[in-house]
């Protein structure tokens, strides 16, 4: 008769035919490889606080997101070496040919007040990458359009992806 109450657990088989009609139906969504953003450091920093120095860190948005480096305390050349790595798939991939300037925005931290605007860079994505290699590429921090922001210096971004754009 029925045996009531019980899911029978799919056997092996199924679940491998389950998964390639899975990776057929949602093709766009397969990872197929990775994008890795590399925040490598800063030079010639603008100073900030009174002591001659400057407490930066770097935010910057990708696929909707937002993301931000550590606070490099009390000084002008900042070292970061932050990696941020991003799983590509197609729909993913589209989106950044779509949308491909990356702004980096960098700022003072302050304890007792808004953060200071240190000066941003945009870097196009598309003109910088070499699939397996890695590029490197300094980018000049200026003020924000239309403002009159106090900025120097420049950082070094290094982007590595083992996708075609």
């Amino acid at each position: 008769g029925k045996v009531q109450g019980r899911v029978r657990q799919p056997t092996h088989t199924n679940s491998v035919i389950m998964d390639i009609t899975n990776v057929t139906n949602n093709r766009r969504s397969t990872v197929f490889g990775s994008l890795q953003i590399e925040i490598v450091r800063g030079e010639n920093l603008i100073p900030k606080d009174v002591s001659g120095f400057s407490d930066p860190y770097i935010k910057f948005k990708l696929f909707g997101k937002k993301y931000k480096t550590k606070i490099q305390w009390n000084t002008l050349d900042p070292e970061w070496n932050e990696k941020f790595m991003f799983p590509m798939n197609e729909d993913l991939k589209n989106r950044l040919i779509n949308n491909n300037l990356l702004v980096f925005r960098m700022f003072d931290k302050d304890k007792f007040k808004r953060d200071d605007f240190m000066g941003q860079c945009t870097l196009d994505i598309t003109d910088n990458i070499a699939v397996g290699e890695v590029s490197e590429v300094w980018l000049v921090l200026v003020p924000r359009p239309n403002k009159n922001d106090n900025v120097s210096g420049r950082i070094l971004i290094r982007i590595h992806s083992t996708i075609a754009l």
